[in-house]
């Protein structure tokens, strides 16, 4: 089996930019800036987490003050990856969803319960529909309300914990 000049050519080519591309295995990746908020966590296994807002960085070590007041120094070496807050956003269409879902499956089983089969007005898949639609509908409000007045932090993930690397890709 011969191997074409080309692809003789693309092999040597990447060889040499393995070659000539730095050690990222030892980088850390670069904590966001002065203010941001974050959440610390050791390892996925121990699932200790510390969250606070950066107030600084020394060398290796982050300054971190904590929820609870206290200001931390941290080695970076002390956690394997980092999350950013993206602020605190209410629930309300969380709440709408689930309390619409509910409370029509509600309804339903209330309509088929209590639908008559001699009725002349509505059969016993209109009493479901119509137990759907009330109860649905109800469900959404409360929901609504539920869901505005509880709060939650999103967090995007920073980093993955793997160490740096470079990479390449070719096209032919």
């Amino acid at each position: 089996m011969s191997i074409s000049r080309r692809s003789l050519s693309w092999l040597v080519a990447v060889g040499l930019l393995a070659l000539a591309a730095p050690d990222a295995g030892g980088q850390a990746v670069p904590l966001p800036g002065t203010g941001t908020r974050v959440r610390l966590m050791e390892s996925p296994a121990s699932g200790h987490r510390i969250t606070g807002s950066i107030v600084g960085s020394e060398g290796d070590t982050v300054r971190l003050a904590s929820d609870a007041g206290d200001v931390l120094l941290i080695p970076a070496s002390a956690f394997t990856r980092y999350e950013i807050s993206r602020g605190v956003r209410s629930n309300l269409g969380r709440g709408l969803g689930f309390g619409a879902l509910f409370g029509a499956l509600g309804g339903v089983i209330v309509g088929l319960a209590s639908a008559d089969e001699n009725s002349w007005v509505c059969s016993t898949s209109c009493s479901a529909v119509a137990g759907g639609v009330v109860f649905g509908g109800l469900g959404a409000i409360v929901g609504s309300i539920i869901g505005a007045s509880s709060h939650r932090e999103r967090w995007v993930q920073a980093n993955s914990g793997a160490p740096l690397a470079v990479g390449l890709s070719l096209r032919w």
